[in-house]
């Protein structure tokens, strides 16, 4: 038999045809055709005495006009359609078609093809050749191998006829060559039409076997299609479970053996080395028999070591292993992490840490360390904070203001000391700029206080006859109900206004944050450190009469305070008073439910005045820091 090529042609289009014919059978080309056929092989379906099925597939694109299909057959070589035949139809697509063969002759060999007609032209398949069953031979068909081992499987067949013979045997046979016989390896499952089911056994380990389902009757034996199948290799089937609760010298694996290959499990666990792809030559836990998942603890470990692990389980056939994991061991140091700094001011500042993992051993010292240089250490400055896991607080001292601290929480144990996270922080310096609601303020230091070196002005005017109230805005007043004066001399502020509602002392009121209004202690202070109440008002006022009135007697400035003669905003009619004569200045100390402690700078006296006054004047305001 000898595959042909033809070339047909149309108008401008090359159309090939491939096809199966005999050699003694070329036919002319049809013309007209736009398309390529390929036949595959015809299969067998099912053999019986007088009829038989089989299925053929053809590859085509597409616009055929396929007028007819199906097979054609023959006790002599090479049938053709003027032999008997099926007819399936017309046929627009490539696909699989399928048809029987009927009114057979028994135990008889024939010859069969596929065809294609198209455009009045047939081609054919290769040809085939079968043989029907003897007369009187039982249908029976092999179902498919289930459940296959590494020594047994699981198959069966369906008997459909006995052909007028009762079923005397049945079962399936089998071997390693094709086309089993019953002398050849055979179950034996009763007698009688039907489908049944056979235990194939006493296999050889990951061997491929043929099998067919095989049905006896008075007249003969009569076999279903061949199957085929490899059994497995015996080995078990398992995974390695992830590394979990790893500390410097244990952690904890195990695995999942989902298939034994057909041989008990007689050991399991989990090996493990420096080196990898680990074995049971290795170090190696053993947990028991069985399959399913297991836990194993993998213990004796090195501190800081890399590690790779494989759990293996081990029957008859040999042992397998799973998956290879990794992991390293703890460094035995603790985890700790830096609390943020809080608290600053020009020489301390508070942090601390927080020790999650004692690495393993207890804790025996902790606290901060800090310097003016990256990555501080125990060498440099540090606290000590006592001793085990958990949260503590730590205070900074004896910095130095205006410059950049570095911060480490550190913890130590037998192994080492650790450090937290590094956190950078700038310590405050009175005498610097701050920026309060778009207005710049100078600071200046008094002793141990800072103090603004101006009044306090912010808030949203309001006129003098006006009071002020408690409704989410800061509200001031300006002298003369002029904002220039402002500018020059700072807002004027009821009592109430100004501590923003409460009557604690020392609140932060309507300063910025981390400043207060100072307390009626915190003026003494002030004065005393500046020689005494009859004294110090000199040396806190402005010096000249840029603002103050002439003689402005005995004005220095010497402590920086540099007082201004803001007046002050009167009980009645909101009236105001005193601009170039006095400054008035509110305490956060409240005398009675009306009154409050003020401080007083004249421009005809050297001292600072002390007394109460209504807390519905307007007073000028100053911030110190807290």
């Amino acid at each position: 038999m000898k595959k042909q090529l033809f070339l047909i042609s149309s108008v401008s289009i090359l159309i090939i045809i491939l096809f199966s014919c005999e050699k003694d059978k070329v036919p002319e080309p049809p013309t007209g055709n736009t398309n390529k056929i390929t036949f595959a092989e015809i299969t067998i379906n099912s053999i019986y005495a007088h009829n038989a099925s089989f299925t053929c597939s053809i590859d085509m694109l597409a616009n055929n006009s396929i007028q007819q299909h199906g097979f054609c057959w023959d006790t002599q070589e090479n049938p053709d359609i003027t032999k008997d035949k099926t007819e399936l139809g017309t046929m627009s697509n490539a696909g699989e078609f399928s048809d029987d063969l009927t009114d057979l002759q028994p135990d008889t060999k024939y010859y069969i093809k596929a065809y294609i007609t198209f455009n009045d032209f047939t081609i054919y398949s290769e040809q085939l050749t079968f043989t029907t069953n003897p007369l009187g031979s039982p249908s029976v068909t092999t179902n498919e191998v289930i459940n296959i081992t590494a020594i047994s499987a699981q198959c069966g067949g369906n008997i459909t006829d006995d052909a007028g013979s009762a079923i005397t045997d049945r079962g399936v046979c089998w071997n390693t060559s094709h086309n089993p016989t019953i002398n050849d390896y055979i179950t034996h499952d009763g007698t009688g039409t039907g489908s049944y089911s056979s235990e194939i056994t006493e296999l050889d380990i990951n061997s491929n076997y043929y099998v067919r389902a095989y049905a006896t009757n008075s007249v003969g034996t009569a076999y279903g299609s061949e199957k085929s199948f490899i059994t497995n290799d015996g080995i078990p089937d398992l995974t390695t479970t992830e590394i979990t609760n790893i500390t410097i010298n244990s952690a904890v694996s195990g695995g999942n053996i989902t298939d034994d290959g057909g041989f008990s499990i007689t050991n399991r666990g989990v090996c493990w080395s420096t080196s990898q792809n680990p074995t049971i030559n290795d170090n190696h836990t053993t947990d028991g028999i069985g399959t399913g998942s297991y836990t194993s603890e993998l213990s004796e470990l090195d501190i800081n070591t890399n590690y790779y692990v494989r759990a293996y389980a081990t029957n008859s056939i040999g042992t397998a292993y799973g998956l290879e994991k990794s992991f390293t061991t703890n460094d035995g140091l603790p985890e700790i992490t830096t609390t943020e700094i809080t608290n600053i001011t020009a020489n301390s500042a508070v942090s601390g840490g927080n020790i999650t993992d004692n690495g393993g051993f207890s804790i025996t010292a902790r606290g901060v360390c800090w310097s003016i240089s990256q990555n501080p250490t125990i060498t440099d400055n540090h606290t000590t904070d006592g001793t085990g896991t958990g949260i503590f607080t730590s205070n900074i001292t004896d910095l130095t203001g205006g410059d950049t601290y570095y911060v480490r929480a550190y913890a130590t144990n037998n192994i080492g000391t650790a450090y937290g996270n590094q956190i950078s922080f700038i310590t405050w310096q009175c005498g610097s700029q701050i920026t309060y609601m778009g207005q710049n303020y100078n600071t200046v230091l008094i002793g141990t206080q800072c103090w603004m070196k101006e009044n306090l002005n912010v808030g949203t005017r309001i006129n003098g006859y006006e009071e002020m109230s408690d409704n989410g805005t800061i509200e001031k007043y300006c002298y003369d109900n002029n904002v220039s004066n402002c500018y020059e001399y700072g807002g004027l502020y009821q009592w109430d206004e100004m501590m923003q509602y409460t009557t604690q002392q020392g609140t932060q009121g309507i300063c910025p944050d981390s400043w207060h209004i100072p307390t009626d202690d915190e003026w003494t202070t002030l004065t005393d450190f500046l020689g005494g109440s009859s004294i110090a008002g000199g040396k806190m006022k402005e010096a000249g009469t840029a603002h103050w009135n002439s003689p402005n007697t005995g004005a220095t400035n010497s402590s920086g305070f540099t007082g201004l003669p803001g007046g002050y905003r009167g009980f009645s009619s909101g009236s105001f008073d005193n601009l170039g004569n006095n400054g008035h200045w509110w305490s956060s100390s409240e005398y009675s439910s009306s009154h409050a402690w003020g401080r007083c700078l004249s421009y005809n006296n050297y001292g600072v005045g002390r007394g109460t006054d209504y807390e519905v004047f307007g007073f000028s305001v100053r911030c110190v820091k807290d």
